[in-house]
């Protein structure tokens, strides 16, 4: 199974402190709901040393109280940023409120935290970083063209390989068990796009944020963020377009469990 890896930076002037948040972050990585997840670790003991980095990350844990740059002037730099990472200040004082919104971190660890509220936030920060991944795939387009035999012009048809990334937040559903003698799923995008890809549900499952993407019926599965509502036992669509589907009886009350977990999650955010 391919690893997800996310890209942490953490910056702290005090040696201890960045030994800490490495050990912290060990633990984290090796939880059981962080299997097929990894992450690379860059420590920096200057907020000058990040900037100068030219690195993308996709979480930075940044020590708010510094000498010549602080935290706050190290943010207002990387909220600059396009893509923005997302920000945690770490602290052993309370963070002021009116600074905190200037910057609009996604919140805070203190220092002397338990290893236990220290995974609880970084497990919830790496699972939205997963949610708005672009996602690599491989896929097959029918393509026609013409060539030329013994003076007369034939059209041909063939699959071509090609690739793309994808945005994970613009996959509305998954369809599998097309074919069963080729292992096939197609993705459907928000924008109308479809791609057949040569992949089993498994592989692109364990490439999702499981409590997003859930299976609706043996053959679909559905991103949770483009459902409006569920109305008996259809999943209607934020998108008027895309036509409603039906649960399978087996999976009803698991996929209404997992979309009104979400929500609330959403609501959280």
């Amino acid at each position: 199974m391919n690893k997800r890896i996310i890209k942490i930076a953490t910056v702290d002037d005090q040696e201890e402190a960045r030994i800490d948040v490495t050990v912290k972050l060990k633990k984290t990585f090796e939880l059981p709901r962080m299997k097929g997840i990894d992450y690379d670790l860059d420590t920096y003991s200057h907020g000058n040393e990040l900037l100068d980095s030219d690195q993308e990350y996709d979480l930075i844990l940044l020590d708010y109280e510094m000498p010549t740059m602080n935290g706050l002037e190290i943010a207002m730099e990387l909220n600059k940023l396009r893509p923005r990472p997302r920000l945690i200040f770490l602290t052993s004082y309370d963070m002021p409120a009116k600074k905190m919104f200037e910057v609009f971190p996604k919140g805070y660890i203190y220092k002397s935290d338990p290893v236990e509220e220290f995974q609880r936030i970084m497990i919830k920060q790496v699972e939205k970083i997963l949610h708005q991944r672009r996602l690599e795939i491989i896929y097959y387009e029918n393509e026609t063209y013409e060539m030329e035999y013994k003076g007369k012009k034939e059209k041909i048809s063939e699959n071509v390989r090609k690739t793309k990334l994808i945005n994970v937040k613009d996959i509305a559903y998954f369809e599998t068990g097309i074919s069963k003698k080729v292992k096939t799923s197609y993705i459907y995008m928000t924008n109308g796009n479809v791609y057949l890809t040569h992949k089993a549900m498994s592989y692109w499952l364990s490439m999702l944020p499981a409590d997003e993407f859930v299976h609706s019926s043996k053959h679909y599965v559905i991103g949770l963020r483009h459902v409006k509502e569920i109305r008996h036992a259809e999943v209607i669509f934020k998108h008027d377009d895309m036509e409603s589907m039906t649960l399978s009886r087996t999976l009803k009350k698991k996929f209404k469990t997992a979309f009104d977990y979400y929500q609330l999650e959403v609501e959280d955010d």
